[in-house]
């Protein structure tokens, strides 16, 4: 042989086919349609394995052939070195005139391979041809997706090819092969790996923005990735930052910017990246600070704030107002940081938020805000009307302007109660009687915190009426009344009643009163008033009507009593009464009536029973009662029921009763012997009456008896007989099998008559009879009877004592004799029992002359010994249970059976045929009966035949069946059979049929067939386990092949077995897997909310891959794998999964046991976590359930360095007992079903409001300033803002400060005003703020002015003054006239002071007072006089008004000069005189 092309001639075959060098792959006819030679030249020796298929052959049965032989050793003849010339070559059998060896060297391998055009999904591949040639070339190219390998192949003719449906960002490694044209010699492989572009993240979404930070979310993308780059801009510089997870917060961003995120996906070779994908959003701009509010009017506010850090487009500016149901609300934008909000509604509390903007118009920062109220008007005119004891109506006009509503007030000195209304009237209720109330009416303007000037008013509610007025120790001549002390307050009570026509009163500070000297059984009614403190004001009386009682009745009498009725009469009481209470008991029962007479007859009493009346004289309200006369007596018990007689004998009888309705004590039981009446007694209802005459008839009388042993009911009574004498002496004569005469002796006493009885225990019989003697027929033979004799006294019903005797009947003959169980030497009798009974029985015959006798107590009887084939006479005879008497005998006459055959032999069994042949039987015969029987499942295959011969051929039977053969001899009479030779055999078994397997496991196979026609004992199972032949055996149609290989192929063969153990049947086999074996340690890891990693290691035996199936209990997924490990994805967070690994055999059909396990996914983290409803001690946390599912969440957090945890299912929690004023941070973990399982957290940060703050005095009040002071609160906090306003006229004083101290000094107050002063602690975050505490109080009203005296008149002087600074609510001019000190008040700026004495000097002082009534400044007086009846007193005032006015200039100089000379810098006004 040469290289390719070149061939040598080789001898002609008339098959041509290619082979491959594998020998594995059977040839059959229809790839050989003649002969196929096929052969292979290995390396190092010429060895040729050669396989002919002869078209004769069946299909799958190939062979050698001699021609195939032929044709190597030519081949070897002349191409000796083949094997040493070519390492491999393939020889080709043509049908053309010659055999060629083509040799085929391997490809040289291909040149500059290159990767180009990288996707996601697809390489493209380019190389250079390879220097020799190629057919084609084979690629292969394997990469790894987590646990999974990705590999896959194809060829191409072409120097290129785009490789698609690649996994994104997965390391492939390529391999490219040359291919020579015998497509089996391949070069040398060039390798080159590279990645896939990962793919492009999605759903990528921005949450969680702040001013500061965003918090970019995307999924993972297909396929593979190692981490992601997130790139953006942030004040021009290019910034990138990487991150493992789907997720990523960017912080320290500008506020109020506009960022663009662009997200990469970054393969493992940490250079190459999928495209990006990009978001872009603005960052919330900052909060605005220091928002100031100025210029409050009451239409109009002036807002100020500081520009935010960061950046802002414009600002927003909302603000809300409430006037009654009306919401006013209004808006506006500003770029500027100030603005001017007119047109608001005067009284209001107007919210106003701002917030910053982004250029974005729709990113707003968190809102600021600040609320103030415009200002409101003051109160006119209270008035009090409708007082009750509980309630006072109010009244007053509408305040001008605006206000939200009034805050009323009252206290009683001791109690301090206020509401509020909106209404100019309230009925105040709830107050306490008999009080003294102060009213104080305020108007409040909708901040609930600023007050008019309050209105007072004081009145006395109305002493309530007493309660429970009662009437008790009610005597014929007293009454004592009970009361309970009424709502509110009294001083005392009076007590007002009439007796005799005249009223009369009583007093007491006590509830209760006794009133003596009444008159008995009269009516009186008693008014009890309450009476305030003033001991004038009275409330509305309560009263009470009632009767004294009547006098006690005297002599109460009984008569005519009986089993139900009582008869009263008693003499009329004295004094007055209406009617009479007639009442009575039997300490059970109670029971009353009325009556207007003094008598009255009770009925429907109890028998028997001890009854006390009361007898009691009522007033005429039927109510009250005098003392009242008792008496007790017995009514009469009534008569016994049920009475009868039990226990006769000769000489006694005892009698029984039904106890008597009602009540008794004892029976009396009364009755006559031999003339003489005798009485017995009893307490139960019971008793026997002894030493009675037998035979005699006697009356018995019953009595009840009271308690009182006295009283008696009436008698019941009843008669009996006592029983006659026992007979004497009774005979029996004349037994017949029916019939027995009885004679007796007559009893001594009296008797009617004799009743005879006779039994056989079974039935019983009786008649009667006047005579001593009776023939009893119709009796049942051969039975023991008993006869009883007993004589029957006048009443046909009292019998004495019987005497009894037993006999028995004659016996009857036996019926039906039978002969059976015949046998050579023995003959078995039988007969039915005899009509009646017997004892036992006697069989008589005749044996070789001889009469033989023998007993039985049973219907039948064996007779041995006897003559085979002889003629016997039997006789039996019945026998009584005597053993004397004997019945009539019955007979029967038989054979008895002939010898048995000898020697039988079987010949000649097929499956359908048995030959039988036998020796003569001893003695006599006359033919042979043949029978045979054989048992197909439950079917009995059965038949029979005669012959006179000692052979016969037995054909049709059944295969397999094991056959008993029967031949018997007969006797002449053809009835008698001697005893039967038996003979088994078996016929050949058949083949099984339907060979299944079923039950297949790891280790075990269990087959299954029908059973074959015919018979068998068992089968024999053959197989193969490890080139070992095995046999098993069993007696069932199917059989459980154990300890085999998992997973591999075993052929079984059965065989049937007939039951002698030795025949089988031919045999029928079937081919299967055994089940692979159960995967081991099935270990989870890599949990991620939609994926989880599976490993398990590789089951015993063999598999050919392996079957993962998962399932939510909703979807079933399922895949399959050759890897013992496998990423499952694509599944939902926080869900209950379970997997089923199973491995599969070779036949891609059968399946091991899978192993089986469940694994919760993380739950996924929750959604828009947010704090609301936050107090000093509590948080309130809400969030948006996550993707996926989840059993409950935990929520983490520190409290005083202590981590707590606490669990809901809700998307909500309140976190209590934290700290005021403290921040916190809360996490909050989504956990799974398991109650394991947590995703990952979301947190978030918050203050609780700081506490309120404690005791907060005023101190130092002037008329600007006033000093605050207060306890630190509890928990933290970091600063406190005060507010405070003011009410001037129309004009709302507002301001506010902060302070660190728990102290502070405000100044620059107006005089006279009631401030609100609110204090708030603000946490350490600067806007979480404390409940506010608040406190009023007025500054001190300034001095007035300009004090001037004009129109003096001899009685009056009219003062003039300036209104001061600030705020007043009148004033106050108090001077003394003859030596008394009068105070007057006005609220104008002048008054005119009346009733002066003429010609009197007079100093007047004028306060001005706050709006409390109570808060005063400091005064400013005048004096001057009063102008005298004449001239010379005129003159004398002028000339005093001049020496006043001098003096006052000498004061005035004398003040000036020593202010110089202190160096003061006040100035004394010429009127203010201190």
């Amino acid at each position: 042989m040469t290289s390719e092309g070149v061939s040598e001639s080789l001898p002609k075959y008339n098959t041509m086919e290619v082979i491959p060098e594998s020998l594995s792959t059977p040839m059959t006819p229809e790839v050989a349609p003649k002969t196929l030679l096929m052969f292979n030249v290995m390396a190092a020796t010429p060895e040729f394995h050669v396989i002919a298929a002869a078209p004769e052959l069946a299909p799958g049965h190939l062979t050698a052939t001699p021609e195939g032989k032929k044709v190597i050793q030519e081949m070897n003849a002349q191409s000796p070195s083949t094997a040493t010339i070519f390492p491999t070559s393939t020889v080709i059998i043509t049908s053309s005139a010659e055999f060629q060896t083509s040799t085929r060297t391997k490809p040289v391998v291909i040149r500059n391979l290159t990767v180009s055009e990288i996707t996601t999904s697809s390489v493209f591949l380019k190389w250079d041809e390879p220097v020799e040639n190629r057919s084609f070339f084979k690629l292969q190219w394997t990469g790894y997706d987590s646990n999974e390998i990705l590999t896959n192949h194809t060829t191409t003719s072409n120097t290129s090819y785009n490789i698609t449906g690649l996994t994104a960002g997965v390391n492939y490694t390529f391999n490219i092969t040359a291919v020579a044209a015998d497509n089996v010699t391949e070069g040398q492989p060039i390798r080159i790996s590279v990645y896939t572009k990962p793919d492009v993240i999605m759903n990528l979404t921005v949450d969680n923005i702040t001013t500061s930070s965003v918090s970019l979310n995307w999924t993972k993308p297909n396929g593979q990735s190692s981490h992601y780059r997130v790139e953006y801009e942030n004040i021009n510089v290019t910034i990138n930052e990487t991150t493992e997870k789907t997720f990523i917060t960017i912080n320290n961003l500008i506020p109020g910017s506009q960022y663009t995120f662009k997200v990469f996906t970054v393969a493992a070779d940490n250079v190459t990246e999928g495209r990006s994908d990009q978001i872009s959003h603005y960052t919330k701009p900052d909060v605005i600070r220091n928002i100031i509010v100025s210029d409050i009017t009451t239409s109009s506010v002036f807002l100020k704030w500081d520009e935010p850090i960061g950046n802002r487009s414009f600002f927003k500016l909302h603000w809300t107002g409430y006037e009654s149901n009306e919401i006013l609300t209004n808006h506006t934008t500003t770029s500027n940081t100030s603005y001017n909000i007119t047109g608001l509604t005067a009284g209001v509390n107007y919210t106003f938020n701002i917030t910053a903007v982004a250029a974005d118009n729709v990113t707003e920062g968190r809102s600021d805000q600040i609320s103030h109220y415009t200002k409101p008007d003051e109160i006119k005119i209270l008035k009090v009307s409708n007082i009750t004891t509980s309630s006072v109506f109010l009244t007053w006009e509408e305040p001008l302007g605006k206000r939200s509503f009034f805050r009323v007030q009252w206290t009683d000195e001791q109690t301090f109660n206020n509401t509020t209304t909106s209404n100019t009237s309230y009925n105040i209720t709830g107050l306490t009687a008999g009080v003294n109330y102060t009213f104080n009416i305020t108007v409040v303007a909708s901040d609930n915190m600023t007050e008019g000037q309050p209105i007072r008013i004081s009145v006395y509610t109305k002493p309530d009426v007493i309660m429970n007025l009662t009437v008790d120790n009610i005597t014929t001549s007293s009454v004592s009344l009970n009361w309970t002390k009424p709502n509110g307050q009294s001083s005392h009570y009076r007590v007002e009643y009439e007796d005799i026509n005249v009223t009369i009163n009583e007093s007491t500070e006590k509830t209760f009163i006794t009133i003596n000297n009444l008159i008995p059984g009269s009516q009186y009614t008693f008014k009890v008033f309450t009476v305030a403190a003033d001991n004038v004001t009275e409330g509305r009386s309560d009263q009470i009507s009632h009767y004294t009682k009547p006098d006690e009745i005297k002599i109460l009498k009984v008569s005519n009593i009986t089993t139900s009725s009582v008869f009263l009469t008693w003499e009329e009481p004295l004094g007055k009464r209406s009617f009479f209470r007639v009442q009575w008991t039997d300490e059970q029962t109670f029971n009353n009536t009325t009556t207007s007479n003094t008598s009255y007859n009770i009925t429907e009493l109890t028998a028997g029973v001890n009854y006390t009346f009361n007898i009691t004289a009522v007033a005429a309200d039927n109510v009250t009662e005098g003392q009242p006369i008792r008496i007790s007596v017995y009514t009469k018990p009534d008569v016994i029921m049920n009475l009868r007689v039990d226990n006769i004998t000769t000489s006694s009888v005892s009698l029984n009763w039904t106890k008597p309705n009602g009540q008794s004590s004892h029976y009396r039981v009364e009755y006559e012997n031999i003339n003489v009446t005798i009485n017995e007694t009893t307490e139960k209802t019971f008793i026997t009456i002894n030493n009675l005459i037998p035979g005699s008839q006697y009356t018995f009388k019953v009595f009840t008896v009271a308690a009182d042993n006295v009283t008696e009911g009436r008698s019941d009574q009843i008669s009996r007989y006592t029983k006659p004498d026992e007979i004497k002496i009774l005979k029996v004569s004349n037994i017949t099998t029916s019939s027995v005469f009885l004679t007796w002796e007559e009893p001594l006493g009296k008797r009617s008559f004799f009743r005879v009885q006779w039994t056989d225990e079974q039935t019983f019989n009786n008649t009667t009879t006047s005579n001593t003697s009776y023939n009893i027929t119709e009796l049942t033979a051969g039975v023991n009877y008993t006869f009883n004799i007993t004589a029957v006294a006048a009443d046909n019903m009292t019998e004495g004592q019987p005497i009894r005797i037993s006999v028995y009947t004659k016996p009857d003959v036996i019926m039906n004799l039978t002969v059976d169980n015949i046998t050579t030497s023995s003959v078995s009798l039988n007969w039915t029992k005899p009509n009646g009974q017997s004892s036992h029985y006697r069989v008589e015959y005749e044996n070789i002359n001889v009469t033989i006798n023998e007993t039985t107590e049973k219907t039948f009887i064996t007779i041995n010994n006897l003559i085979p084939g002889s003629q016997y006479t039997f006789k039996v005879f019945t026998v009584a249970a005597d053993n004397v008497t004997e019945g009539r005998s019955d007979q029967i006459s038989c054979y008895t059976k002939p010898d048995v055959i000898r020697n039988l032999i079987v010949s000649d069994i097929t499956t359908s045929s048995v030959f039988l042949k036998w020796d003569e039987p001893i003695g006599n015969r006359s033919f042979f009966k043949l029978h045979w029987t054989g048992y197909e499942s439950n079917e009995i295959l059965t038949n029979h035949t005669t012959t006179s011969n000692i052979s016969y051929n037995i054909t049709g039977l059944t295969a397999g069946v094991n056959y008993t053969f029967n031949i018997t001899a007969v006797a002449a009479d053809n009835v008698t059979e001697g005893q039967p030779i038996r003979i088994s055999v078996y016929t050949k078994p058949d083949v099984i049929m339907n060979l299944t397997v079923d039950n297949i496991t790891t280790s075990s196979v269990s087959l299954n067939w029908t059973k074959p026609n015919g018979q068998s004992s068992h089968y024999r199972v053959e197989y193969e386990n490890i080139n070992v032949t095995i046999n098993e055996t069993t007696e069932k149609t199917f059989i459980t092949i154990n300890n085999l290989i998992p997973g591999s192929q075993y052929t079984f063969k059965v065989f049937t077995v007939a039951a002698d153990n030795v025949t089988e049947g031919r045999s029928d086999q079937i081919s299967h897997y055994t089940k692979p074996d159960e995967i081991k340690i099935l270990k989870v890891s890599n949990i991620t909310t939609s994926s989880v990693f599976l490993t398990w290691e590789e089951p015993l035996g063999k598999r050919s891959f392996f079957r993962v199936q998962w399932t939510d209990e909703q979807t079933f997924n399922n895949t399959t794998t050759s890897n013992t490990s496998y990423n499952i994805t694509g599944l939902t967070a926080g869900v209950n999964y379970t997997f089923n690994i199973t491995a599969v055999a070779a036949d891609n059909v059968t399946e091991g046991q899978p192993i089986r396990i469940s694994v919760y996914t993380n739950p996924d983290v929750i959604m828009n976590l947010r704090v609301d409803n936050i107090t000093t001690s509590s948080v309130s946390l809400n969030w948006t359930k996550p993707n996926g599912q989840s059993s409950h969440y935990r929520v983490e957090y520190e409290n005083i360095n202590v981590t707590i945890n606490e669990t809901t299912e809700k998307t909500f929690i309140t976190i209590n007992n934290l700290i005021p004023g403290s921040q916190y941070t809360f996490k909050v973990f989504t956990v799974a079903a398991d109650n394991v399982t947590e995703g990952r957290s979301d947190q978030i940060s918050h203050y609780t409001k700081p506490d309120v703050i404690r005791n907060i005095i005023v101190s130092d009040i002037t008329t600007s300033s006033v000093f605050l002071k207060w306890d630190e609160p509890i928990g933290n906090r970091s600063f406190f803002k005060l507010n405070w306003t003011g009410y001037k006229t129309n004009e709302i004083l507002t301001n506010h400060t902060t302070t660190s101290n728990t102290s502070y000094n405000i100044t620059g107050l107006t005089a006279g005003v009631n401030y609100t002063f609110n204090i708030t602690a603000v946490a350490a975050d600067n806007v979480t703020e404390g409940q506010s505490i608040r406190i009023s109080v007025y500054t001190k009203p300034d001095v007035i002015m300009n004090l001037r005296v004009d129109n003096i008149t001899t009685s009056s002087v009219s003062l003039n003054w300036t209104k001061p600074n600030g705020q007043s609510s009148h004033y106050r001019v108090e001077y003394e006239n003859i030596n008394v000190t009068i105070n007057e008040t006005t609220e104008k700026t002048f008054i005119t002071i009346n009733n002066l004495i003429p010609g009197s000097q007079y100093t007047f002082k004028v306060f001005t007072v706050a709006a409390d009534n109570v808060t005063e400044g400091r005064s400013v007086q005048i004096s001057c006089y009063t102008s005298n009846l004449d001239k010379t007193g005129m003159f004398v005032g002028i000339a005093l008004g001049v020496l006043c006015i001098l003096i006052t200039i000498t004061l005035i100089l004398f003040f000036y000069s020593r202010r110089k000379t202190k160096e003061k810098c006040s100035e004394i006004p010429f009127h203010a005189i201190r």
